[in-house]
């Protein structure tokens, strides 16, 4: 976990669940590290000296066990009488030493060794029309939204990191411009659209819900994890990495590029085709692929 910015951090003590009655560290919905390498293995017990390098907000301690696909309902907490919350720092104090548990049990925290305030990622949700996006603004370079998010005849300019956790819907020319990450958690559906510029000048798009392209322009790299994907009458130059069970070409779709797929390509109509191409300069990048995946592979 070094130098990873966690926009929701959940720490988990499980006396009867967790392994080894250890604290257990989720971040985003996901699991990311264990007790045994940064964290004590009980509340009171002496660290290890490998502290956690990063961002964190929003900090609660739980009595109970979790199951992974609860996790994501605890990312904002309402409730600070909840049964088994033990303690929560929402850490919106902003200055000085001392982080307040919300909860009113009385573990407030202290900080030590220096941390530094800084803003969080500026959220918004609904609908946005005839503007432009500049990442560059928001601190981090990251735009959070928390819902379901349209975007209609908007220009979003890079650099950064465009976070939607619900659906993203982006339609009528709306543009993403060069060097951006597009991170959906629900279904993602591309429409009349453009995505990234040249190759030189690319995106990358993970969507983890169903998602659909539709007479657009696509220059990078789709990491599908939903249960579908569908591209119609769409261009796409760069790379497509994909785990959904359903993987639909129609209509007049070209993929120029590199296709890894764990399912096969169901071309199912029109003059779809996929050639060999370059793939983006996507190097020096952290962008999450499997070691499966190798710059220039090709697969049809």
């Amino acid at each position: 976990m070094n130098k990873t910015t966690i926009i929701t951090l959940l720490l988990i003590f499980s006396i009867s669940y967790a392994e080894n009655d250890m604290l257990t560290l989720y971040g985003e919905h996901e699991l990311r590290s264990r007790g045994e390498d940064s964290e004590a293995n009980s509340y009171n017990a002496s660290r290890n000296n490998a502290y956690y390098q990063g961002s964190m907000d929003q900090v609660s301690i739980w009595h109970r066990s979790f199951l992974s696909s609860e996790v994501s309902s605890l990312e904002t907490i309402s409730d600070y009488s909840a049964t088994n919350l033990i303690a929560y720092w929402s850490m919106d104090n902003g200055t000085g030493t001392t982080i307040v548990d919300e909860t009113g049990h009385g573990y407030n925290g202290t900080l030590i060794n220096g941390p530094t305030w800084v803003d969080g990622p500026t959220t918004s949700s609904g609908i946005s029309s005839g503007s432009t996006i500049n990442l560059s603004s928001y601190t981090n370079n990251e735009f959070l939204n928390n819902g379901d998010l349209t975007l209609s005849n908007v220009t979003v300019n890079g650099p950064g990191v465009f976070v939607v956790f619900g659906n993203l819907t982006l339609e009528s020319n709306t543009i993403i411009n060069k060097n951006i990450k597009i991170i959906c958690s629900g279904n993602l559906t591309v429409s009349d659209s453009q995505l990234g510029t040249d190759l030189n000048s690319a995106v990358v798009i993970y969507s983890n819900g169903i998602a659909t392209y539709t007479n657009s322009t696509i220059y990078g790299l789709s990491i599908s994890n939903g249960s579908s994907i569908t591209l119609n009458n769409t261009t796409f130059y760069g790379g497509i990495l994909n785990y959904s069970s359903t993987f639909a070409l129609q209509g007049s779709t070209q993929i120029t590029g590199s296709v890894v797929s764990n399912y096969s390509l169901d071309f199912q109509e029109g003059s779809t085709s996929v050639s060999k191409g370059s793939l983006p300069p996507f190097f020096r990048l952290d962008i999450g692929l499997n070691s499966i995946v190798v710059p220039g592979s090709y697969l049809e």
